[in-house]
């Protein structure tokens, strides 16, 4: 969120400091500007074999109202998803009928100084699909969010109704370009299905493993956490075996001090 802005800066650079010094990060922070910002995600990974939704950024600074970001929209349709570019849980995301819905939500984000982009709504009861990646490999259930009736958003924390059915194969035969792209232990892919096709639709390299709520045990929740903090092992472990070395408190001190 925009006041959480100089937190993010400081860890932000707290974690290029510790990637310099030679440690191991299972999320290098190069990664980081790209997965937050949706634009910049779909840029990153823009031949994907899953294509992405149509995406234009929306910078609402102080000349916002001069609405000079609409020769960009010339070939929008309505209605039209409108969503800050780096807000996370569905927060934000709104439905806009017309030009005008985006102009008084652009002015509200000029207050907020909170980046947009707007996206074509695929349509009432668009499924969202999330592939959890382990070691470059998907997970064998996918968490599927079903939005509420009459609702844009299938976030959970917006009312959307979560199952866990088997991965779709056209997603199984799609991570294999996500792994190499994204050579990290754990991420999520998120995908959207309109009834006829799937979108990519954003990357969370942190992303939420939900809990099953019918499972009193919570079995596959369980086994993901597992499987997640095994792949951060397992990734640290290559990386000591192809030449990595954590900093001694010498070397430490050293750089501390020069």
């Amino acid at each position: 969120m925009p006041y959480q802005s100089a937190d993010i800066f400081n860890q932000y650079a707290l974690y290029s400091v510790l990637e310099q010094l030679g440690f191991y990060l299972p999320f290098p922070p190069w990664l980081s500007p790209i997965a937050n910002d949706k634009l910049a995600t779909l840029l990153y990974l823009r031949d994907a074999p899953v294509p992405p939704i149509p995406t234009v950024r929306i910078g609402t600074g102080r000349d916002v109202g001069k609405h000079l970001y609409e020769v960009a929209l010339a070939d929008l349709t309505y209605p039209a998803i409108v969503k800050p570019a780096g807000w996370c849980g569905g927060g934000g995301v709104n439905l806009a009928r017309n030009a005008e819905d985006i102009r008084g939500l652009a002015t509200l984000a000029q207050g907020g100084d909170t980046t947009l982009v707007v996206q074509p709504y695929l349509g009432d009861g668009t499924v969202d699909y999330r592939v959890y990646v382990i070691d470059g490999r998907p997970y064998p259930r996918v968490l599927r969010r079903t939005p509420e009736p009459g609702s844009p958003v299938s976030n959970a924390s917006r009312g959307g109704i979560m199952d866990f059915p088997p991965t779709p194969p056209e997603l199984v035969a799609a991570t294999a370009y996500f792994a190499e792209k994204l050579p990290i232990p754990f991420y999520c892919i998120d995908f959207l299905f309109d009834g006829e096709r799937f979108w990519f639709s954003e990357l969370e390299p942190d992303g939420v493993i939900a809990p099953e709520f019918h499972d009193p045990q919570r079995a596959l929740q369980r086994e993901l956490t597992r499987a997640r903090f095994a792949a951060y092992r397992d990734g640290h472990t290559r990386w000591l075996a192809n030449g990595g070395a954590a900093p001694t408190l010498a070397h430490l001190s050293g750089m501390v001090t020069t």
